[in-house]
């Protein structure tokens, strides 16, 4: 029951947790070039000009194939447009625009949702950060596929730990270290 505005910005948040928490920035920039016959997207990360080679998931495939366009470049055509405007007419939008429209857009679906936090495209990274953490992932796994040129930088994204799963380690050390063996 969303309006095809919202549709648009919940299929970006989903596409950018699928791509490894991709940046906005470089979603609006994807070109269909930079995708390859092994179903792998190759590019420099916008900020750190990290190079990037990442798979395609077939969630992610879907929600590309929904929005390609002949004679179009962009992956997502939408984010450069402004809203009202046709396929064939007017300026583009820039990246901070459409940016702000997303996360507009997203705040919107989060309130639908009934979340407590601001939904954005910043938090769909965080997300698939945590979600990579909170699964045993080690760090320098998460900050390779998020384009951190430091592990550093990924150590502060995610210096907050769910509760839920400090609870699980500390029980897990109070099992092998202090608790009886159950005989």
């Amino acid at each position: 029951s969303l309006s095809p505005h919202l549709h648009e910005s919940l299929d970006i948040l989903l596409f950018i947790l699928f791509m490894r928490g991709m940046v906005f920035q470089d979603v609006f920039n994807l070109t269909w070039d930079m995708a390859d016959a092994d179903n792998h997207f190759h590019y420099l990360r916008s900020k750190t000009e990290v190079p990037i080679d990442t798979e395609i998931p077939s969630e992610a495939r879907k929600i590309m194939e929904r929005y390609r366009e002949e004679d179009c470049m962009y992956v997502f055509p939408f984010l450069h447009r402004s809203k009202n405007r046709k396929k064939d007419g007017g300026d583009d939008i820039p990246e901070e625009s459409s940016l702000h429209r997303v996360n507009h857009h997203a705040h919107e679906i989060g309130r639908l949702a009934g979340l407590s936090l601001r939904l954005s495209t910043y938090v769909m990274r965080h997300t698939f950060a945590t979600l990579m953490l909170e699964s045993g992932k080690p760090v320098e796994l998460i900050s390779q596929c998020l384009g951190h040129s430091s592990i550093r930088t990924t150590q502060i994204y995610l210096s907050r730990i769910s509760t839920h799963r400090v609870d699980k380690e500390v029980n897990d050390m109070f099992d092998q270290m202090l608790r009886p063996a159950v005989v």
